[in-house]
């Protein structure tokens, strides 16, 4: 009866860690969009730019998770201008999608190295390319995020 028990019990995690990492590979974290946030960026005085960021994420498998952290750094012509972070709990139900708005910031210093681009592709009128990259963590694991968005 102990071995039967035993048995169980390993079959049984088994099982939970497979399923928690085919969440780690069928998770969908998408950008659906990105908004300049003027209120923000004036009570900081313009010395940060604040931007909300949309993003859904699909939850595929058959099990309730929590979204514990988003730790994703923005980059422009490859070199880092900002970063989104957040730690907290969402719940992210059995197959579902779920759309959560993130804070995120760009010191205004930071950009001063990559601004002589950014006018040229204003100028241009050629799209400015932001690339997002980093991770998702959640109770069953964490999420690869690596994006590019169009903000202009």
């Amino acid at each position: 009866m102990k071995k039967a028990i035993i048995v169980g019990a390993a079959i049984f995690a088994a099982w939970y860690f497979y399923q928690e990492q085919q969440f780690g590979k069928f998770v969908k974290a998408r950008f659906a969009g990105i908004k300049f946030n003027l209120d923000k960026t004036k009570k900081n005085l313009f010395t940060q730019l604040w931007f909300d960021v949309s993003l859904q994420l699909s939850n595929p498998t058959g099990f309730t998770v929590n979204l514990k952290a988003v730790s994703l750094d923005v980059l422009y012509n490859k070199k880092k201008v900002g970063s989104i972070e957040i730690i907290g709990d969402k719940e992210l139900k059995a197959y579902s999608q779920n759309d959560v708005t993130i804070p995120a910031v760009i010191p205004t210093f930071s950009i001063f190295s990559t601004i002589s681009s950014a006018i040229q592709a204003i100028s241009n009128k050629t799209p400015i390319t932001l690339q997002v990259s980093g991770v998702i963590v959640t109770s069953a694991g964490q999420v690869e995020v690596n994006e590019y968005l169009n903000v202009l």
